[in-house]
């Protein structure tokens, strides 16, 4: 009897389940009929695709996702680490690990090649100087020590050391205002 993965959108954990029961077929009958089905985590995150460890494996959806190929190679990726682990107590990626690939039928490559969107966006602060009228950006990290720690920081515009306010861009019709929300003033300004 023939096992099918139907595919959607994205993968579920029982099509993951399904893939898994293709692959331990193959381990069986190429490595070894004894190998028990490790069991399947699905909660990986961030950019790693899969990670072994012991008798169990994650696997990363989020990342994987729409592809079967992709989802396939790292099931088979993961495996052969743990089939590595079984005989060898190591997880690595040796001349056994990519033996062991070779036998299952995967690619004993070390990375994926996926496109990984970025882990999160850095988000930007807008500041105006004082002297030029010049906007710029920081980071937010930046923008919360120039504020809170008053640290001394010039214009990359004029390269004057000055006020620089801290603006926020509205739309109003056509027009578009910068609101100052907090002004940075170096403390030598002070005295």
């Amino acid at each position: 009897m023939e096992k099918k993965v139907i595919i959607n959108q994205k993968f579920t954990r029982s099509q993951v389940e399904l893939i898994l029961d293709l692959v331990m077929d193959i381990v069986r009958e190429k490595v070894d009929p004894s190998f028990e089905t490790p069991k399947l985590e699905c909660t990986l995150r961030g950019r790693t695709a899969g990670n072994a460890q012991g008798l169990s494996f994650k696997i990363n959806i989020n990342l994987i996702h729409k592809d079967y190929d992709n989802m396939v190679d790292t099931v088979k990726h993961e495996v052969a680490h743990l089939i590595e682990w079984k005989f060898s107590r190591k997880l690595s990626h040796s001349p056994r690990w990519k033996r062991y690939m070779r036998m299952i039928g995967g690619d004993p490559s070390r990375c994926h090649d996926m496109e990984i969107p970025p882990a999160r966006k850095t988000r930007r602060a807008e500041f105006m100087c004082s002297n030029c009228g010049k906007k710029f950006e920081v980071s937010i990290m930046k923008s919360e020590r120039l504020v809170r720690l008053k640290e001394f920081f010039g214009c990359p515009c004029c390269k004057k050391m000055g006020v620089l306010n801290k603006v926020r861009e509205y739309h109003k019709g056509d027009d578009v205002i910068y609101k100052v929300i907090d002004a940075v003033i170096p403390e030598r300004f002070y005295v």
